[in-house]
């Protein structure tokens, strides 16, 4: 649905260029990905936006100009057409056409796009044939050559719910970086380094991400540890290596090893990623699951003691204190769901799908980062006396496999998180896109969408409609505020939630 609603940007921006679209209500900029053709002789490069702006550029590969070489002589050209060229699709890409430089060398060129966008291949066979009858007795050196691409990591800005072309130029560009130095990663905003137990430390708080790995024999509505519970959440060994050095990214690898069960050693990559202008940090865990009826957490120390929790919601932000309502013979457990942020004590943990939080002893904030059960309802399940459904098997519920958790890491100033949590929070979910572009203009584009403006109004819906667009806003804050959410000015109460007709 996105690529099919940028098809017009693709239209308006060159081939060889590409669109970068912004799905969030303000301006903001973002790293992304690009695949662009960028000259062999470049050593340097940066990008420019249609607004003439330019930034830095990170270099992530590059593609093998040459695809294949042989040797024939001009007589034999004419098979080796006839045997090879069969439509537009060479060796994966697209034959753009041909050219014959001294030697002689008849050279087929090859790209990732249809550049130009429709050629005559009958016509482009009978020129070939041409070329390699003038000399049919030398010998030709044949190469199928691929345009020269970089792969590059680029942090550009782009409207309010818009989209600008962006491509590649020559030069260095400099800006505030991310870096990585030993096991320290630092962009300017955060400083995160590695302490020797793999856990991370940011400014100073210490001990992050340190993962607890307990039994669990509840089932899929209850966690349940055994009498005999036993944690694991030392590792036995720890390697850091560098994954990206900057300056659009700066990355660690932290891999720890535990021994879960006996016979049972897991590999725990952590994935630590800061970006350029960011005030969070990105964090991965992945890991093959080899073990049944347990629970994974991962906790975050809080920089101050907190009483209560703060967690995005449906259309607001839902405060909750250290217990859970309780009864019926069924143990009260304080985790919660939270969708794109939970908060307390000074940290907000963002993420990017409704996750399990717990708030323990108003130190730690612990994300779930895996339940495996076997059972939709135990009947033994000992922290319920009463099942909550039928004891049927659900197997695949065993979360058996790779399995992999994201979110991020965002210190901010006091208890309760304030406006800039939840615009954080968009900024981590939703990230830009990126599709290359497809139109004949030579020069670059731009395009801007309704723009929102109100501290801590979210836009949640955006719809055309027979009469124009119709969005749905909400103020999650305890506040009244006056937002502009493009010609209109709206005025909202505290978690009001408004659909608006926009003309």
């Amino acid at each position: 649905l996105a690529a099919e609603a940028l098809e017009p940007a693709r239209a308006a921006t060159p081939l060889g260029a590409a669109v970068v679209a912004n799905p969030s209500p303000f301006l903001r900029a973002d790293a992304v990905e690009l695949d662009l053709p960028v000259p062999l002789d470049w050593d340097d490069v940066s990008v420019e936006i249609a607004d003439g702006s330019r930034f830095a550029a990170q270099e992530l590969s590059r593609n093998v100009p040459h695809l294949h070489r042989a040797e024939l002589l001009g007589r034999e050209i004419p098979e080796l057409v006839r045997r090879r060229i069969h439509g537009r699709e060479l060796f994966g890409q697209w034959l753009n056409g041909f050219s014959v430089e001294p030697g002689p060398r008849l050279v087929f060129e090859l790209d990732t796009v249809q550049d130009p966008p429709t050629i005559d291949l009958v016509e482009l066979r009978t020129a070939v044939l041409r070329a390699a009858e003038a000399e049919e007795n030398a010998r030709w050196e044949v190469v199928f050559r691929t345009r020269p691409r970089r792969r590059l990591a680029v942090r550009v800005s782009a409207p309010a719910l818009g989209w600008t072309g962006v491509r590649a130029v020559e030069g260095l560009q400099h800006v505030d970086a991310a870096t990585v130095e030993g096991s320290v990663l630092d962009n300017g905003l955060l400083r995160v380094q590695v302490a020797d137990d793999g856990t991370l430390s940011l400014g100073d708080l210490e001990g992050v991400g340190r993962l607890v790995r307990s039994f669990d024999v509840g089932d899929s509505y209850n966690y349940a540890p055994p009498p005999d519970d036993v944690l694991v959440d030392r590792p036995d060994s720890v390697r850091v290596d560098v994954g990206e050095s900057g300056p659009v990214r700066a990355s660690l690898v932290v891999r720890r090893t535990y021994t879960w069960l006996p016979g049972h050693v897991v590999e725990v990559e952590t994935h630590v990623e800061l970006r350029a202008g960011e005030p969070f940090v990105r964090v991965r865990v992945s890991f093959d699951n080899p073990a049944d009826d347990q629970r994974v957490r991962i906790h975050v120390p809080l920089p101050q003691p907190a009483e209560h929790s703060y967690a995005e919601g449906q259309y607001g932000v839902v405060e909750r204190g250290l217990v859970a309502e309780g009864g019926h013979g069924e143990t009260p457990l304080p985790t919660f769901p939270a969708s794109s942020f939970v908060a307390a004590g000074g940290v907000s943990l963002l993420l990017d799908h409704v996750s399990e939080y717990e708030l323990l002893e108003g130190r730690e904030l612990a994300l779930t980062v895996l339940r495996s059960t076997g059972w939709i309802s135990r009947n033994t399940n000992p922290y319920r006396e009463e099942p909550a459904g039928p004891e049927l098997a659900i197997p695949d519920a065993q979360m058996r496999g790779r399995q992999s958790f994201s979110f991020a890491i965002y210190p901010h100033d006091g208890l309760r998180p304030g406006p800039d949590v939840l615009e954080q929070a968009e900024r981590y979910r939703l990230p830009f896109f990126a599709v290359g572009g497809a139109g004949a203009a030579a020069e670059l584009a731009q395009a801007e969408g309704v723009a929102l403006e109100g501290a801590g109004v979210v836009l949640t819906a955006l719809r055309r409609t027979s009469d124009g667009l119709e969005a749905r806003v909400a103020n999650e804050t305890d506040e009244p505020v006056t937002a502009q959410l493009g010609e209109e000015r709206l005025e909202l109460r505290p978690w009001e939630i408004r659909t608006v007709a926009l003309r």
